[in-house]
C-alpha cells in the first residue's frame, strides 16, 4: 500500500502540534493538572512519530496503528477525570455529585476498555468499528453530562479547560462519524478511502485547538458557591427547569471573557 501526500502531512502536522503541547507543558509545570491529557497528547506523538518511522513498512505501521486504536478508549475515558478534577468541580459543595460522576466514568471507561480486549483479535471486523463507534458514542454522552451538571451549577471554566472540553469533543465527533461512515460502507471497501481521513483530520483540528487553549494555562473563574448551594437545596422538578435555565445562559456566556460564575442565584420567596 503507497501512502500519499495527505497521509504523511497528517502524521507530520500531529507530530509537531503534539510536541508543542509538551514542551509548553515542561515550561509551565502543568503536567500535574492535566495528567490523563498530557499522556494522550504523548500517546498522539508516539503514534504519530512511529508512524512515520515505519510509513515505508505498511504491515508495522498498521500495527502500531491499531495499538493506538485500542488505547484510545482508555484515555478518553480518563481525560474525563481531569475535567472533573478541575479547581471548579473540586468544590466542597460539589464532592457529592463530582465523586458520583468519577464513579460513573471510572466503571464505564473499565466496561469500554474489556470490550476492546474482546475485539483485538479481530480488529479489522465490522463488529469492531461498531464497538468504537459505540464506545465514542458513549464518551460523547459523559462529556455532555459532565458539561450539564457544571452548566446546572453555574460552573464557568478557562480558556485552558475550556480548549480542553470543545477539542476532546471535537476528537469524539471525529471518532463517531468516521467509524459510522466506515460501517456503513463496509462491504465496499474499495469505496470508503477518503472516509479514513475523517478521525485523523479532525484529531488535528483538536491538537491546534489545544496547542492554542494550553500555550498560557489560565485558571478557571472561582464559582460562585452560593448559587451551587441554593441548586443543592431544590426539589427535583425545579431541578429541570433550572438547568434548561442555567444551559441557556452557560451556552451564551461559554466563549466570553472570564468572570464569575453567576448562572444560578438563590431563589429569596423559596419558588
Amino acid at each position: 500500500m503507497d501512502f500519499g501526500f495527505l497521509d504523511k502531512s497528517i502524521l507530520v502536522i500531529g507530530t509537531v502540534l503534539s510536541s508543542l503541547i509538551l514542551v509548553r507543558a515542561i515550561q509551565n509545570g502543568r503536567f500535574q493538572r492535566y495528567r490523563f491529557f498530557y499522556v494522550s497528547v504523548l500517546m498522539s506523538l508516539a503514534c504519530s512519530a512511529l508512524g512515520l518511522v515505519f510509513l515505508p513498512h505498511p504491515r508495522l505501521y498498521f500495527w502500531f496503528y491499531w495499538v493506538g486504536v485500542f488505547i484510545d478508549p482508555l484515555l478518553q475515558g480518563l481525560v474525563l477525570l481531569d475535567i472533573l478534577r478541575s479547581e471548579p468541580m473540586s468544590q466542597p459543595s460539589l464532592l457529592h455529585a463530582t465523586e458520583r460522576l468519577r464513579w460513573i466514568v471510572g466503571i464505564t471507561t473499565a466496561i469500554c476498555v474489556l470490550l476492546t480486549c474482546r475485539e483485538a483479535a479481530e480488529p479489522y471486523t465490522w463488529g469492531t468499528f461498531l464497538t468504537f463507534r459505540n464506545i465514542a458514542a458513549v464518551n460523547s454522552a459523559l462529556l455532555l453530562l459532565v458539561v450539564l451538571t457544571s452548566a446546572y451549577f453555574g460552573i464557568y471554566f478557562g480558556r485552558t479547560t475550556k480548549g480542553l472540553i470543545v477539542g476532546h469533543g471535537l476528537d469524539l465527533i471525529g471518532y463517531i462519524v468516521g467509524w459510522s461512515l466506515t460501517i456503513y460502507l463496509h462491504p465496499r471497501p474499495n469505496v470508503h478511502a477518503g472516509v479514513d481521513y475523517i478521525k485523523p483530520c479532525l484529531s488535528i483540528a483538536a491538537l491546534g485547538l489545544w496547542t492554542f487553549s494550553f500555550w498560557n494555562v489560565h485558571p478557571d473563574p472561582v464559582p460562585d458557591l452560593v448559587a451551587i448551594r441554593a441548586a443543592l437545596r431544590e426539589p427535583l422538578p425545579k431541578r429541570f427547569h433550572r438547568l434548561g435555565q442555567a444551559l441557556l445562559a452557560y451556552l451564551v456566556g461559554a466563549f466570553r471573557p472570564q468572570r464569575p460564575a453567576g448562572a444560578l442565584k438563590p431563589n429569596p420567596s423559596g419558588d
